[in-house]
């Protein structure tokens, strides 16, 4: 999972004591649920770098280091930003710019504005053409930058998430399911506890969840093949002429 294909990455803290900062690298299965494949609490020497293999696409939020940093490990992968940051943070530097307050054309004006600066960022989002403002900062989250990055990992385009949301459920769902069961009194994990908790508990735990969801899966549409007996164009036919005789309609769901 992840090998020539896309990840996301993010980073929180509160995790340990020791404030270790928690690197969570994510990727998207056959189902569009995310897997954690590594959760990193270090970094590596300066010059180590791993360049024979790994991802193609990677999406972050706007955290220039994290973006630098990635860019210096695999220079040719395709940065990808998360759409919900980028709004974000748009929305807020135009609310800082133009302020608040002030007589009704003032007020007018700012909102006239507003309505402008948010249809160019849609503008900017949409663009499919070569043109290069800003260079890799627009390429990161406008739609050209979007459809070479699924021509790359070779999946459709509306296969390619936009944003983190998938790395923001497994962030607290890491913090509120997982590591507070290790925690006494809601103080945090000491960084030799973290990792035990981690490396023993934590990542069986969420893939022993998925793999019993995916038998269920398995077993809820092989009990639906059995209930279905009946053809559907032969229950049309006893419909009509024994309305009085019950029969099974199982749920889609």
């Amino acid at each position: 999972y992840g090998h020539q294909s896309l990840i996301l990455v993010d980073g929180t803290f509160g995790i340990s004591k020791h404030k270790l900062l928690l690197f969570i690298i994510l990727i998207l299965d056959e189902n569009n649920r995310g897997i954690p494949v590594a959760f990193i609490l270090f970094t590596p020497p300066k010059h180590n770098r791993l360049t024979s293999s790994g991802p193609l696409a990677v999406m972050t939020d706007a955290d220039v280091k994290e973006r630098k940093s990635l860019s210096k490990v695999w220079p040719e992968i395709i940065l990808l930003l998360c759409f919900f940051h980028i709004s974000q943070c748009c929305k807020n530097e135009i609310n800082k710019q133009l302020g608040r307050g002030g007589e009704s054309k003032v007020i007018l004006l700012r909102q006239s504005l507003k309505t402008f600066l948010k249809s160019v960022l849609k503008e900017a989002q949409s663009m499919n053409g070569s043109e290069e403002m800003a260079g890799d900062l627009l390429y990161s989250w406008c739609l050209n930058g979007r459809m070479r990055a699924a021509e790359a990992l070779g999946i459709p385009l509306e296969k390619l998430p936009t944003t983190n949301n998938h790395l923001e459920g497994m962030n607290e769902y890491l913090k509120n399911n997982q590591l507070n069961r290790f925690q006494r009194n809601n103080h945090l994990l000491r960084a030799d506890i973290l990792y035990i908790a981690l490396v023993c508990e934590v990542i069986p735990n969420i893939l022993t969840l998925r793999n019993l969801a995916m038998d269920l899966e398995r077993e809820k549409a092989e009990r639906r093949k059995e209930f279905n007996i009946i053809n559907p164009s032969d229950r049309k036919i006893l419909m009509q002429e024994f309305t009085q005789i019950a029969y099974l309609s199982p749920s889609i769901k």
